[in-house]
C-alpha cells in the first residue's frame, strides 16, 4: 500500500509538472525501463540500434512516435553501461586494435573542433558522433555470445527488408521520385536513394550468405526470399555506388566460397560483366539533357578534388567535422553555386580530419578486414556453421560498404558503425582466445 501511494502521488507530481496527457507515462515507462536494463539489456541496445540505424520513424508519418522509443532506448542502454560499470566484477582490460583505432579517430576529430573554420558546425557534428559512439560502446558491451550476434544480424535483415519494401511501394506508385525515376523510402536521412541503397548493402549481404548456408530449407528460402527483396530495393533507388557495392559483395561472398582462385576470378569476371548492363539501367537522364550538381560524375571530382585542397590547407586538423560542405566554396576553383558534400568517405575524412585522421581510418576498416578474415577462418576450424556464416557475412558487408561509400559521404552515421559493432562482437570471441573447440556454440563464445 505504501509503494502504491508513493508511485501515485510520483505520477501525479510529474503530470503536474510536464502538464501533459503522456505525463503519468513516464513512471510505468522509467520502472519498466529499470527493469529491462536490469534483466534484457542486450534486447535493449539491439532494438535501440534497429531504429537507429534503419530509421524506423522516418518510413511514414505513423511511426513518427519511433523516433521517441529511439531516443528512450538508447538512454536506457547508456544506462545499463553505466550499471554495468559499477556493480559488475573488475575484469582484465580488453585492448583489441578496431576499437582503440575507432577511438583514437574520435579523439583526432575532437581536437579539430576548437580549430575547426566553423566551430558551430563542429561542435553539432562531434555532439551527434559522440552520441552513436556511447551507444557503439554499449552494444559492444553487451552482445558478445554467437545467439546475441545472430539477434543483431537478423534484426539488421528485418529492418532492410522494411525499408526496402518502402522504397519498392514508393517507386511502384511513383510517388515524387527523386529524378523522376529514383525511388526512396520516407524523409530525412530514407529521402536519399544512395543513403537508402547504402543502409540496405549490410541486410543483402547478411541474407545472401545466409541463403547459400548449410542450414534448414526453411531458413535458406527465407534468407533468399529477404534477399530478393532488399536487392529490388537497391536495384529501383538507381545508385551506382551500391551496384559497385553489390558486385564487391559478390566478390567477397565467392572469394571465401570457391576453393579455386582461378574458379574465384572467373566468377568475378562474370560479376564484373554483370555491372555495365546494370549501369546501363540506371542511366537517369533519358531525355539526354545533363544539369550538373552533386551527382554528377563532375561533381564528385570537384568535390575530391576540394577535399586534397582542404587537406593541403590544414593537414593536421581539416576543416572540423561536419564543415565540409559549408566550406566547399572556399577550395573548389569550380563555380557551380552549390555547397556539395564529398560523396567519398575517404575524401570525406581527409578534408574534415586531415591526413593523420585519414591514416587512422584507413588503419582501422584494413584491421576490421583482416579480423574478419581471421574470425571465418577460425569458425572453421572448430565447425561452426553460425559463425562462418555471420563472419562471412559481415565480411561481405564491409566490402561492399567500402567500395559503395567511395561514391558516399556516410561515416560519422550508424551504417559504418554497425558494421564496426558486428567486426568488434565476431572478432572479439577468436582474437580473445574465448573459442573452446569440442564445446556447444554457446560455451565457446561465452565470456571468460
Amino acid at each position: 500500500m505504501l509503494v502504491a501511494f508513493i508511485a501515485t502521488a510520483i505520477t501525479l507530481w510529474i503530470w503536474y509538472i510536464v502538464a501533459n496527457e503522456s505525463g503519468p507515462l513516464l513512471v510505468p515507462a522509467i520502472g519498466l525501463g529499470i527493469l529491462a536494463v536490469m534483466k534484457w539489456p542486450d534486447i535493449v541496445v539491439v532494438t535501440a540500434v534497429f531504429l537507429l540505424n534503419f530509421k524506423v520513424n522516418e518510413i511514414h508519418p505513423a511511426l513518427a512516435p519511433a523516433a521517441i522509443l529511439s531516443i528512450y532506448l538508447a538512454a536506457l542502454a547508456i544506462l545499463a553501461v553505466i550499471i554495468r560499470i559499477f556493480t559488475a566484477p573488475p575484469r582484465r582490460l580488453e585492448l583489441h586494435a578496431a576499437p582503440v583505432l575507432l577511438l583514437v579517430l574520435w579523439a583526432l576529430l575532437t581536437l579539430g573542433v576548437p580549430v575547426a573554420r566553423d566551430r558551430s558546425l563542429a561542435f553539432e557534428a562531434w555532439q551527434e558522433y559522440s552520441k552513436v559512439l556511447l551507444l557503439v560502446c554499449a552494444v559492444v558491451t553487451f552482445i558478445r555470445t554467437e545467439r546475441q550476434i545472430q539477434a543483431l544480424a537478423r534484426m539488421c535483415v528485418i529492418g532492410g527488408v522494411i525499408v526496402a519494401l518502402s522504397a519498392i511501394v514508393t517507386y511502384w506508385l511513383g510517388i515524387d521520385l527523386v529524378e523522376g525515376t529514383r525511388a526512396y523510402a520516407g524523409s530525412g536521412a530514407l529521402a536519399n536513394p544512395n543513403d537508402v541503397a547504402l543502409i540496405l548493402l549490410l541486410p543483402l549481404s547478411l541474407t545472401s550468405v545466409a541463403a547459400l548456408s548449410s542450414g534448414s530449407r526453411l531458413q535458406r528460402l527465407s534468407a533468399l526470399f529477404a534477399g530478393l527483396v532488399i536487392g529490388w530495393g537497391i536495384l529501383v533507388c538507381q545508385s551506382r555506388g551500391a551496384i559497385f557495392g553489390m558486385a564487391a559483395l559478390c566478390a567477397a561472398i565467392a572469394y571465401h566460397r570457391v576453393k579455386s582462385k582461378p574458379m574465384f576470378l572467373l566468377v568475378a569476371l562474370l560479376v564484373l560483366s554483370a555491372v555495365g548492363p546494370a549501369l546501363d539501367f540506371l542511366e537517369r537522364d533519358a531525355d539526354g539533357t545533363q544539369s550538373f550538381d552533386d551527382e554528377s560524375a563532375q561533381g564528385r571530382i570537384f568535390a575530391w578534388n576540394a577535399g586534397i585542397a582542404m587537406a593541403k590547407a590544414y593537414p593536421l586538423t581539416g576543416v572540423g567535422m561536419g564543415n565540409f560542405a559549408a566550406q566547399y566554396p572556399d577550395f573548389t576553383e569550380a563555380v557551380t553555386g552549390l555547397a556539395l558534400t564529398a560523396h567519398s568517405i575517404w575524401f570525406l575524412i581527409l578534408g574534415e580530419a586531415g591526413w593523420p585522421g585519414l591514416a587512422v581510418f584507413i588503419a582501422l576498416v584494413s584491421v576490421c578486414v583482416r579480423d574478419c578474415k581471421r574470425a571465418i577462418t577460425a569458425f572453421g576450424k572448430i565447425g561452426s556453421p553460425t559463425g562462418v556464416m555471420l563472419a562471412t557475412g559481415v565480411f561481405a558487408g564491409l566490402i561492399s560498404f567500402l567500395v559503395c561509400g567511395s561514391f558516399v559521404s556516410v561515416v560519422y552515421q550508424w551504417p559504418l558503425q554497425v558494421l564496426f559493432i558486428l567486426t568488434f562482437t565476431v572478432s572479439r570471441a577468436t582474437i580473445a582466445g574465448q573459442l573452446k573447440p569440442g564445446l556447444p556454440d554457446e560455451a565457446r563464445l561465452a565470456p571468460t
